[in-house]
């Protein structure tokens, strides 16, 4: 009898390591390089954000934030942290999610409701053994009411597209998307594949619809010059993040732009662009705060 209440004993203590062992295993933070573990990582950033507490946000403790251009830049993970209690985000809505695997890099665009007014909010976030090692924070305030904002792209992180490209992927996606981005600096949109239907917004307001009206936009750009450009594909989604800056220099407005562009590629064609551009008033000399990578 005894003996059999040892071996019991032993069996339940066993089975209870085991268990244990087991949710610890499932709970621990992946550190791959996966799509799945860099969205994972990336999003536990941006719900400590919405929640105001930065404790489960997975960040480098030498990882860097820009707000806007790299005048404004936070380092380390203790200081970042310390902002997330004053963020002040009442509501959020219409995340959409971008994923460059080749690098680690997802980027989030979001409509948030501030503490006293309303945004648009694209994050690039860099993700390196499960971990944030780069935030790079583009917000354009609108004085909209939050739910009076409409939400012009659907919420889906996926929503994959068929973009219509052979391999190299990567490499026809880019060369769809620059025919319009370089287009912009020549201020010539008579050769940009775009789709008979393509649609834009800027700064999350302005919308244009059809190839016609955005050829004819594209001619009216008056670009002061384009630096620090940088291009990021989502091969499966068939989508390629365009981040650069640029300016303007007229008689009556002087600034730099630190843009950040979504563009979404069908059929070798370009369908959607989404574009935010913060400005820096009054000067041509801002810079992003991030080297200029090789795609």
């Amino acid at each position: 009898m005894t003996r059999a209440i040892i071996i019991a004993a032993f069996l339940v203590l066993a089975a209870c390591g085991e268990a244990e062992q087991s949710t610890s295993m499932e709970s621990a933070p992946c550190t791959d390089a996966s799509r799945a573990c860099v969205t994972e990582a990336a999003m536990s950033y941006i719900e400590a954000l919405w929640a105001g507490d930065g404790a489960n946000a997975r960040l480098h403790p030498s990882v860097r934030r820009t707000h806007n251009g790299g005048d404004n830049a936070e380092d380390g993970a203790e200081a970042i942290q310390a902002t997330f209690a004053g963020e002040g985000i009442a509501a959020h809505k219409n995340l959409r999610l971008v994923v460059y695997e080749a690098k680690g890099d997802v980027f989030a665009l979001w409509i948030v409701e501030g503490p006293e007014r309303s945004a648009h909010v694209a994050e690039r976030i860099r993700v390196a053994e499960g971990l944030v090692t780069e935030i790079e924070v583009f917000v354009v305030l609108d004085d909209r009411p939050f739910t009076e904002i409409p939400e012009h792209w659907p919420t889906d992180s996926e929503n994959l597209s068929n973009h219509g490209c052979g391999d190299p992927v990567r490499a026809c996606l880019y060369d769809v998307a620059n025919s319009y981005l370089d287009a912009l600096v020549a201020a010539d949109g008579s050769d940009v594949k775009f789709a008979p239907n393509v649609r834009r917004t800027q700064n999350g307001g302005r919308v244009q619809e059809g190839e016609d009206e955005l050829r004819a936009s594209v001619s009216r750009e008056r670009l002061a010059f384009r630096r620090n450009f940088r291009l990021f594909a989502d091969e499966e989604a068939g989508q390629v993040m365009a981040l650069w800056v640029t300016g303007h220099d007229l008689p009556d407005a002087k600034f730099t732009a630190h843009v950040i562009e979504r563009l979404r590629i069908e059929d070798g064609l370009i369908s959607e662009i989404g574009v935010f551009y913060p400005r820096d008033m009054g000067t041509l000399e801002g810079v992003s705060g991030w080297p200029d990578e090789a795609p």
